[in-house]
């Protein structure tokens, strides 16, 4: 394939690559590479579960009248799955400090998991009301944690992808994350036109909330290709680390200003979470 465009003829798509020799009349010449293009292909679509998964934790969380943040909260854990395949895979390694607050996340998801249920005090605690709204929360505090967990998996697989594709095959940090979001935009438009097209979808939505989606995608965007560049040109398992602290945030957030329940383990699972952080941060000057 010939280069097309004259005015950066560097320039190329990350599924392109240039060639060691140019063609004969020197312009760059580049070859299709199949595995990149799989790989963020497989990305896309991991992005796109990942989407799905958070999203239906946080409707597990709503009817079952828990903290949305737990979600976020478990997804830490992929903080300590992406350290421990880049010490193995890319040979990046962690200090004590930072081992010492790849720990501390960890019990702060014990901490946001275990406690994430009220304890519900009535006095008619045999009444079959109670009893099944009881089983009710902890049915759906099951959901959350599963999908918490698999959100947590889903977000170490397109770690550790954005990190491949950055040291193996020279492909930039910010590039992957653009494209990634591509591929799942691209999905998630094809099933919103199915769903419309059957009667959902874009019938769902006001105005008000039509523009909160755009936002929230903006957002989600911008701050997804920031993590791709720092995963990829940084310490993938300490990136994320940082990364996760919105989690605390987030569970913060929707108590204070929201109302959303919150227990006592979960406000030290909140204080752990941002130790464990800081520590991961200032790793190397502690």
């Amino acid at each position: 394939m010939k280069h097309k465009n004259k005015k950066n003829p560097d320039w190329h798509f990350p599924w392109w690559t240039k060639r060691t020799s140019p063609d004969t009349n020197g312009a760059p010449t580049y070859d299709f590479n199949k595995e990149i293009a799989f790989t963020l292909l497989v990305g896309g679509v991991a992005e796109f579960l990942l989407s799905l998964c958070v999203i239906l934790s946080f409707s597990a969380a709503l009817d079952g009248n828990l903290n949305q943040g737990i979600t976020g909260s478990l997804m830490t854990l992929s903080s300590v799955i992406v350290s421990g395949v880049s010490y193995c895979v890319f040979k990046e390694k962690i200090n004590l400090p930072q081992g010492f607050g790849i720990l501390i996340i960890l019990v702060a998801v014990v901490l946001l998991s275990v406690f994430a249920l009220p304890n519900t005090d009535s006095e008619l605690g045999g009444d079959i009301k109670v009893q099944a709204e009881e089983a009710s929360g902890a049915g759906s505090l099951l959901l959350v944690i599963i999908y918490g967990f698999t959100c947590a998996l889903l977000f170490s697989v397109l770690s550790l992808l954005t990190k491949h594709l950055m040291t193996n095959k020279g492909v930039a940090g910010d590039v992957v994350g653009y494209t990634f979001y591509f591929v799942e935009g691209f999905i998630g438009t094809v099933c919103l036109v199915i769903t419309t097209l059957c009667g959902s979808g874009l019938y769902e939505l006001t105005v008000s909330s039509f523009f909160t989606v755009e936002l929230a995608s903006l957002a989600g965007l911008a701050s997804g290709v920031l993590l791709s560049y720092s995963i990829a040109t940084g310490i993938a398992g300490v990136a994320l680390s940082i990364f996760h602290s919105n989690a605390a945030i987030q569970t913060a957030f929707l108590y204070f200003v929201l109302g959303q329940q919150i227990t006592k383990g979960q406000s030290w699972g909140i204080v752990l979470a941002l130790v464990g952080t800081c520590t991961l941060t200032l790793g190397e000057q502690i």
